[in-house]
């Protein structure tokens, strides 16, 4: 397992986001390989309004991997302690049934080496490799290959087809 933290040099030789270790929400580390064998499908992004996706195929093989930034509008001003809390609290609009991670960077020589791989591995519009605004997704099957990306409009009902065909 290799623990990326060192740009887009080191994302470059990943073969799938297996071979990340990223930063939980409580600061603690994670290697991403814990999640190969266990699911089917992984549905990568900075998050928001996917509970309703998780509550459907997470049971069949979706697991979902929420990544804050607060690199667009300043839509994630908060700490990792007050992102955490708040995704935790089903009172909140940033509540999530799904894991949150630390916030990180998703663009740029700062971006956290994750993202530079899963920009790699699926280009947006017009070939693009960066996050141009929060929630873009990236699709990746059950050997954490990126299969396809959906921008920050796609809505879940809209990404669910090409779920579901990794769940079969």
């Amino acid at each position: 397992m290799w623990l990326f933290r060192g740009g887009a040099s080191q994302a470059a030789m990943a073969r799938s986001i297996f071979d990340f270790t990223v930063k939980g929400g409580d600061g603690t580390s994670l290697d991403l390989s814990t999640y190969r064998g266990t699911k089917k499908a992984f549905l990568v992004l900075n998050y928001r309004e996917l509970n309703a996706l998780d509550g459907e195929l997470g049971s069949k093989g979706l697991a979902i991997l929420g990544f804050p930034s607060n690199e667009f509008g300043g839509q994630e001003p908060y700490d990792d302690a007050t992102i955490q809390e708040n995704a935790k609290n089903p009172e909140k609009k940033t509540y999530a049934t799904f894991p949150v991670f630390a916030k990180i960077k998703v663009n740029g020589p700062e971006a956290d080496p994750l993202y530079t791989y899963l920009n790699s591995g699926a280009t947006g519009v017009l070939g693009t490799t960066s996050v141009k605004w929060n929630f873009s997704k990236y699709l990746c099957d059950a050997e954490g290959h990126v299969v396809k990306r959906f921008g920050p409009t796609a809505a879940p009902s809209s990404i669910k087809p090409d779920i579901e065909k990794l769940l079969v």
